[in-house]
């Protein structure tokens, strides 16, 4: 039977720290089924406030304040014109420049993550059928590596064309996929 995960990261490593600045002689717990090294989940859970009343110890009502968020950041070293244009909107004149758009637009995206096969992990296809994504650039031009783009990506609502709200996120087997098992 194939296990569940997904394939990333060959090893996650930690150990109890030792005294004096020293280093673990042994690193006893890995982190498996980790999604390659850049990518990183940052979910976070939506937000209440409790509204109390002198006369009862529970709440009295329990108001939201914001809504929970899903998504990820991912880095690429890949600068080329077609990821400035798509995901900075850059544009490119006749002279061969790739120039910066005057004004902050919005950059929305449909996003699809497939992982590797490793034995017997099988993979896996995730999609998203809306993200807002934020772009910053980090690193520096230099012998000691590479700039990079950051590409924080943040699950949006999805509706479809009653207005009603519907998922917009799915995965499944690519095996299964690709057979035309999954549709």
């Amino acid at each position: 039977m194939a296990k569940n995960g997904v394939y990333g990261i060959k090893s996650f490593s930690f150990a109890d720290c030792v005294d004096n600045g020293g280093y673990p002689t042994t690193f006893t717990s890995t982190i498996k089924a980790i999604v390659t090294s850049s990518l990183s989940f940052n979910d976070q859970a939506a937000q209440t406030t409790d509204v109390e009343i002198e006369d009862s110890e529970d709440p009295y009502a329990v108001l939201p304040t914001s809504a929970a968020t899903k998504g990820f950041t991912i880095q690429t070293y890949d600068l080329s014109q077609e990821n400035f244009v798509a995901l900075l909107g850059y544009t490119a004149d006749a002279k061969k420049w790739v120039n910066e758009a005057p004004v902050e637009s919005e950059i929305y995206k449909a996003i699809q993550i497939v992982t590797k096969d490793l034995d017997d992990i099988p993979s896996k296809t995730f999609q998203w059928s809306k993200m807002k994504l934020t772009v910053t650039r980090s690193g520096s031009i230099g012998k000691s590596g590479l700039p990079n783009l950051n590409i924080e990506c943040r699950q949006m609502a999805v509706f479809d064309s009653k207005g009603e709200k519907v998922s917009g996120h799915r995965w499944g087997l690519t095996s299964e996929i690709a057979s035309g098992i999954g549709g």
